[in-house]
C-alpha cells in the first residue's frame, strides 16, 4: 500500500508541474508580438517628442530600437511561414521553442 501512495503522489506532482508549465508557457511568437508592438510604441512617443531629443545617444537609442523592430519583424514573418507549414515548434538559441 505504501508503494502505491509514492507513486500516486508522484503522478500527481508530475501532474501538477505540467499545468503549471503549460500554463506559464506562452508561443515565442505572441510574445515576438507583444514585443514588436511595445517598440513600435517607444518609437513613435520618442519621435512625438522630438524637440527634447537633441543629444546624438538619443538618436542612438532611437536607432537600436528602430533597428531591433525590423529584426523582430522579419524573424516573425520567418516563423509564421514556418507555422503555416505545419511546424510547431523550434530550436532557436538551442532551446525548443513552441511557435
Amino acid at each position: 500500500m505504501k508503494r502505491s501512495w509514492s507513486l500516486y503522489c508522484g503522478a500527481v506532482s508530475s501532474t501538477g508541474r505540467n499545468l503549471r508549465r503549460s500554463s506559464a508557457d506562452f508561443s515565442y511568437l505572441r510574445l515576438s508580438r507583444a514585443k514588436i508592438m511595445l517598440t513600435k510604441e517607444l518609437i513613435a512617443k520618442k519621435i512625438g517628442s522630438c524637440d527634447q531629443m537633441s543629444s546624438v545617444d538619443d538618436l542612438k537609442m532611437l536607432s537600436r530600437e528602430v533597428q531591433f523592430k525590423k529584426r523582430l519583424t522579419s524573424q516573425v514573418e520567418r516563423l509564421e511561414e514556418f507555422k503555416n507549414m505545419g511546424l510547431t515548434e523550434m530550436i532557436l538559441d538551442g532551446k525548443r521553442t513552441t511557435l
